[in-house]
């Protein structure tokens, strides 16, 4: 019998796993249920289940901090996400299996009886979710997750053109020219976009990886891949310049 823990802080996703595993695996028992990193770490100590099925955005922790704090990997784990097809391949090279969401029925059949099969061999987890961890890291900071009143916002950086600051009012202007305006209870995850190839202009942050040439009109301008335009508004066009040529070699046109 595997003995199965299920770790996502949606609660409608995890009850729909439970019943699913319950109406078709019976082979699996489901012995707790974990609404975050933090809680997962607790009940895996004490459940000792063999199996884990794990979500992987749970702010503020993540399914890989819970995985990075056991002491232990004792247990199988079957990735649940929502995570994009670059990620996808992250998991298919490093033997890890997954169920993208939402779950299919046929995939999730599979995947317990892969797991079931490494566990009769005793495969060494800990070596395999290292190397997901490898292959993933290009994947995980593309995501910026904010907490607002109404719960945690979501937004690819590839989908950012620029972010707007006006005290706790951020506007987010995507790829496709709309802009989402969210009010946001903690700024903290904008002082590391820097990081992600974020310039802060001021009151604006700019996404380089999206800028298609400067110009010099109206006192230097940035035209963005989508055409939209973000002035400098006196920031300096040199130094605008310099950052790019700094980040992964972008280019681009200088008139």
């Amino acid at each position: 019998m595997l003995r199965a823990l299920l770790v996502d802080d949606e609660l409608h996703a995890v009850k729909s796993l439970e019943i699913l595993l319950k109406e078709c695996t019976p082979q699996v028992e489901v012995v707790g249920i974990a609404r975050s990193a933090s809680e997962a770490l607790a009940m895996a100590s004490t459940l000792n289940p063999n199996l884990v099925f794990l979500d992987i955005e749970m702010p503020p922790e993540t399914g890989f901090d819970f995985l990075a704090q056991c002491k232990e990997v004792e247990f199988e784990v079957i990735f649940v996400t929502a995570y994009n097809h670059y990620a996808v391949k992250a998991f298919k090279h490093s033997a890890i299996d997954y169920i993208m969401k939402p779950v299919d029925l046929d995939d999730l059949k599979a995947a317990v009886k892969k797991a079931s099969e490494s566990i009769k061999i005793a495969q060494s987890s800990k070596m395999r979710y290292s190397i997901l961890f490898d292959n993933l890291r290009e994947v995980i900071p593309r995501k910026l997750v904010f907490r607002t009143s109404e719960g945690y916002r979501y937004f690819d950086v590839n989908d950012i053109i620029s972010i707007h600051i006006d005290g706790n009012v951020l506007s987010i202007l995507s790829v496709i020219k709309t802009t989402e305006t969210i009010i946001v209870k903690d700024k903290a995850v904008l002082s590391s976009l820097d990081e992600k190839g974020f310039l802060n202009l001021g009151s604006t942050l700019v996404n380089l990886a999206k800028v298609s040439r400067i110009d010099k009109a109206e006192g230097g301008r940035a035209v963005m891949s989508n055409e939209s335009v973000i002035h400098l508004n006196g920031f300096p066009r040199d130094v605008f310049i310099q950052k790019l040529e700094e980040f992964n070699n972008v280019s681009f046109t200088k008139k």
